[in-house]
């Protein structure tokens, strides 16, 4: 049986040209991020999620539609700013912080106002099938906030 020496995966990654160009193409993007996020008005740079460069084009990644919106009124003024550095187009997309399916994905809590609540609760009284009646008890309680409780 050879023995064979195994290196650090570190080592194997610094020695790969294309995975240095990676790593030097995401530095750039991520000192990228920062400076654009420094231009962008207060309210707005937290819901700036990342940066992406293609060629000419800078793609700017928001948490939600609006916030796409908004930066595409803003793209003129970053496209000036950014004369220096060869971009030629400032385009903005929506990227899910959380994707859906990771254990980092919050689930929408559906909340009942409290008339709802009373209704499910006044039509438990009234129905003939415990099974059911029992849902909508569980429903009243489990989706109303609970200082109304």
């Amino acid at each position: 049986m050879r023995h064979r020496q195994f290196s650090h995966i570190g080592d194997l990654l610094q020695n790969s040209q294309a995975t240095c160009r990676l790593l030097e193409r995401r530095q750039h993007e991520e000192e990228l991020l920062i400076w654009i996020r420094a231009r962008l008005p207060e309210p707005m740079r937290a819901h700036c999620l990342d940066v992406g460069i293609s060629g000419e084009r800078l793609t700017l990644y928001f948490d939600s539609p609006a916030w796409t919106t908004r930066a595409r009124f803003l793209a003129m003024d970053l496209l000036a700013e950014l004369k220096g550095r060869q971009i030629t187009e400032v385009y903005s997309q929506v990227r899910l912080s959380h994707p859906a399916g990771t254990a980092q994905a919050t689930r929408m809590t559906v909340v009942l106002s409290l008339k709802a609540a009373r209704h499910l609760l006044d039509a438990a009284e009234h129905l003939r099938n415990p099974e059911l009646s029992e849902a909508f008890r569980r429903l009243a309680t489990r989706h109303t906030p609970k200082e109304h409780t």
